[in-house]
């Protein structure tokens, strides 16, 4: 769900999560492409790669509940997919109201599709609240994810984890959390992620969330844009990500009275230092009705660049309440867009089928 519409249509999210999979994915029509491993589903549960002739099931459906905002990542040769993963482990825990919940547990996990097993690195106690990226480094040697601080507050904290040691870091960043999106920089030494700024009860007249690309050496983070959703380019030039345009004003007669202007958003690409930003593509009312009704399109999740970082793939919300998308190619080259699939699954990533 983009961030960027959170304090508009925030409550879709809970009215996804509680959308059961199980039985509603056509394996026939799931999004493929020429050459390509795309990584597709709805996890926790039903999170496949497919390729042009071949599906590999990275988890079975479930009857369990779904937390609808993780975002999983592949490697760059397709084989290893990185996700949060339920295990079966139910919790009861008090909230602040001391009323006792039900949670369920989730570990932080990498499958192998060549061997088919799950290796297992984190442990994530309320699997319900969690959401946000599982990015697994481009050459599969590292994974990450972003949690909000252990005190209740929402500083990001960015958990890296070597694969081959199990070795963790946990780096305290810049930037609240919102569900972060994570973006490995080609090199492995630095990533690119999504800050949650303030909203409209808290003094905001601007939805204004940042790009921060953070140095894994240092620990150190810069802003080089404001946006969501990032998505570092395979040839290491180019972050393209979502602009959003979202207004706050109180009404001048009842200043308790909040008006949410919503414009639609932009497809922009900025180079890694911050330089050079430029707009794609305007993301604006879709037709007639939209136009009649002020129905704007947005992206459902970050950009999904191609192997060869010519092409971008773009999820776009086709049907909100069955969680479908439209999926689009976009050519960089020409900036011509192209709708490749009608109503189908989430795109998360795209390798290169050997």
């Amino acid at each position: 769900m983009s961030r960027g519409l959170y304090s508009l249509i925030g409550s879709l999210c809970c009215v996804l999560a509680s959308l059961s999979t199980v039985g509603w994915i056509d394996n026939k029509k799931l999004p493929r492409l020429p050459a390509a491993r795309l990584l597709v589903g709805y996890p926790p549960s039903d999170l496949m790669v497919v390729s042009p002739n071949d599906t590999w099931s990275v988890t079975e459906a479930s009857s369990r509940p779904h937390f609808w905002a993780i975002h999983p990542g592949i490697s760059r040769d397709g084989n290893l997919v990185a996700t949060a993963r339920l295990t079966g482990d139910i919790v009861p825990r008090k909230d602040d109201l001391g009323i006792v919940r039900q949670e369920w547990r989730a570990s932080i996990a990498i499958f192998s599709i060549q061997q088919k097993t799950w290796a297992e690195y984190g442990q994530i106690n309320d699997a319900s609240s969690f959401q946000g990226s599982v990015a697994i480094a481009p050459d599969g040697s590292k994974l990450a994810f972003a949690e909000a601080d252990a005190r209740r507050t929402p500083i990001v904290r960015v958990h890296v984890i070597e694969l081959k040691n199990r070795t963790e870091k946990i780096i305290a960043a810049n930037g609240l959390h919102g569900g972060t999106t994570l973006s490995w920089a080609p090199d492995g030494r630095r990533l690119v992620y999504d800050t949650m700024p303030k909203n409209y009860h808290e003094g905001a007249t601007k939805y204004l969330p940042g790009i921060e690309v953070l140095d894994m050496e240092t620990g150190k983070s810069i802003k080089i844009a404001n946006g969501e959703h990032p998505a570092w380019s395979p040839s290491s030039e180019w972050i393209a990500y979502e602009d959003p345009s979202v207004t706050f004003t109180r009404d001048r007669i009842d200043s308790n009275t909040m008006h949410i202007r919503y414009r639609g958003s932009r497809l922009m690409l900025v180079r890694p230092d911050g330089t050079d930003s430029r707009v794609l593509l305007l993301l604006g009312r879709d037709g007639l009705l939209g136009f009649l009704f002020s129905i704007y399109r947005s992206l459902a999740m970050a950009p999904v660049w191609s192997p060869d970082s010519k092409t971008l793939l773009l999820n776009e919300w086709g049907d909100i309440d069955a969680a479908k998308m439209d999926i689009y190619l976009l050519d960089l080259a020409t900036l011509k867009m192209t709708r490749k699939f009608n109503r189908t699954t989430p795109v998360y990533g795209w390798a290169e089928a050997k």
